[in-house]
């Protein structure tokens, strides 16, 4: 009786593991979470209608066990019954024929027929009484067999109930387990387009960045040329004539090239720049993240605005004011105190160089006042 239910709760078992062994998503959130919170969900369920349908055949083969039993008592003790009921008979029979007591009751005598049927009283009486207590006896035992038919039954309900239960655990796991499954598909679909699109964003930032760094270089060459030949003097024109005039550098003592590992420049001072300006300043060109230093030790702060981007003032010990500008983020060090070389940022476009190569505006500002050409100074140590 308890195989099939058996096979049943096996391939339910077989299902949850297939279900639970399944590879995680990653994170738990979104769509394959709650697909995955629904799946434990019902795992549980399917584990706690398993353990109630084990129970219930327990319970059903203890119950059909008990019947067993009770049929050969019962069928022991009708059996008994049957048995001394004939003996009784054949007692009787025994006791008429043989003399003892027929001859007696057709007697003439009274006393002898008296004393016959006394005799025949007794001998019958205790096999009767006998006989009495065999058929109570089989009288419980019938009473206790319609009992355990009856608790049969009921455990053959229950027993059908859970196999119902198991049965529909058993489709919803599976139904359970094919959302999943999709789920995840979905996510590893969007993970890979994301991948890819993540992908084409970085070839365009690298594509768009060599083809800044082709302009800047385009650009730094037509500037030396045009350097070259505004350097020369005019036919005639005494020696001399021509060169264009530079501050006096103002690293008297030691300083230190603000962008690490040096930079590539050119004299860009008083460039024209949007809205009628002027470059205040040298562009440093170096790689993207390449450190910014402190030029001197000094008092730093830094300065977010939408010209510049993430900037820095660094008051020098010196007495002189730098300003950098365009980096891609600060360095460890806070505002405050810093000594020469403490990196202060790294190189990067933010602000209007956004889409230019990555480069530093360096400025320099003697005794706090307004910018000078800090070429002379930078091409000393850059």
């Amino acid at each position: 009786m308890g195989t099939a239910p058996r096979r049943s709760v096996a391939l339910a078992a077989a299902l949850v593991v297939a279900i639970s062994t399944a590879p995680p998503a990653g994170a738990a959130e979104g769509e394959v979470g709650r697909a995955e919170a629904a799946v434990r969900d019902a795992q549980r369920k399917a584990s706690a209608a398993n353990r109630g349908l084990q129970a219930a055949e327990a319970a059903l083969d203890d119950a059909e066990a008990d019947v067993v039993k009770g049929n050969a008592e019962l069928a022991g003790a009708r059996s008994r019954v049957k048995v001394a009921s004939a003996a009784v008979r054949a007692s009787a029979v025994r006791e008429y024929t043989s003399g003892r007591g027929g001859a007696s009751l057709r007697s003439d005598d009274i006393a002898k027929i008296t004393r016959s049927r006394a005799y025949l009283g007794v001998a019958t009486g205790a096999s009767t009484d006998q006989v009495d207590r065999l058929r109570a006896s089989a009288s419980d035992l019938e009473d206790r067999e319609k009992e355990l038919a009856k608790k049969v039954i009921n455990q053959r309900a229950k027993l059908a109930a859970f196999q119902r239960l198991e049965g529909q655990l058993a489709t919803s796991l599976d139904r359970l387990g094919t959302e999943l499954d999709a789920a995840r598909r979905r996510e590893a679909e969007a993970k890979a387009a994301a991948a890819a699109a993540q992908e084409a964003a970085e070839k365009a930032r690298l594509e768009a960045e060599a083809r800044a760094a082709e302009a800047a270089r385009r650009l730094l060459e037509e500037t030396r040329d045009r350097e070259a030949r505004a350097a020369r003097p005019a036919p005639g024109a005494p020696p001399g004539a021509g060169a264009r005039p530079l501050a006096a550098p103002v690293n008297k003592g030691p300083w230190l090239c603000p962008v690490q590992g040096g930079a590539t420049f050119t004299n860009d001072w008083g460039f024209p720049r949007s809205g009628g300006r002027r470059h205040q300043g040298n562009d440093l060109f170096a790689s993207r993240g390449t450190p910014v230093v402190a030029s001197v030790g000094g008092s730093y702060r830094r300065s977010n605005n939408g010209l510049g981007g993430i900037s820095y003032y660094l008051q020098g010990d010196d007495g002189n004011t730098y300003y950098g500008t365009h980096m891609s983020g600060y360095g460890p060090v806070g505002p405050g105190r810093v000594p020469q070389g403490a990196v202060l940022g790294f190189v990067g476009n933010t602000g209007n160089a956004r889409g230019t190569s990555p480069h530093l505006h360096f400025e320099i500002r003697p005794g706090g006042g307004g910018a000078v050409n800090p070429f002379p100074t930078v091409s000393r140590v850059c």
